[in-house]
C-alpha cells in the first residue's frame, strides 16, 4: 500500500486510518503541517503551509504519479 511506504518515509507521523499528519518533509517544518489520507485507488497528501505535492514527493523519493496506484 502507498500509503504505508509515504508514511514510513515521513517524520512525526500521527493519526490513525484513513487520515495521518507528518512534518512537511518538503520545507522546514517544526510542527505537522501535512496531511496524509487513504483512499480507495489514491492517496491524497496536502501541506497546510502551501507545499505542492510534487516537491514533497521528490523529497520522499517517489513520483506524483505514485499517488495514484
Amino acid at each position: 500500500m502507498l500509503t504505508e511506504e509515504i508514511l514510513e518515509r515521513l517524520e512525526c507521523v500521527s493519526g490513525e486510518y484513513p487520515q495521518y499528519m507528518a512534518r512537511c518533509p518538503s520545507h522546514n517544518d517544526r510542527r505537522p503541517s501535512l496531511s496524509i489520507r487513504d483512499e480507495k485507488d489514491k492517496t491524497l497528501i496536502h501541506c497546510f503551509a502551501g507545499c505542492e505535492a510534487k516537491d514533497i514527493m521528490e523529497a520522499i523519493g517517489l513520483s506524483l504519479k505514485d499517488l495514484y496506484k
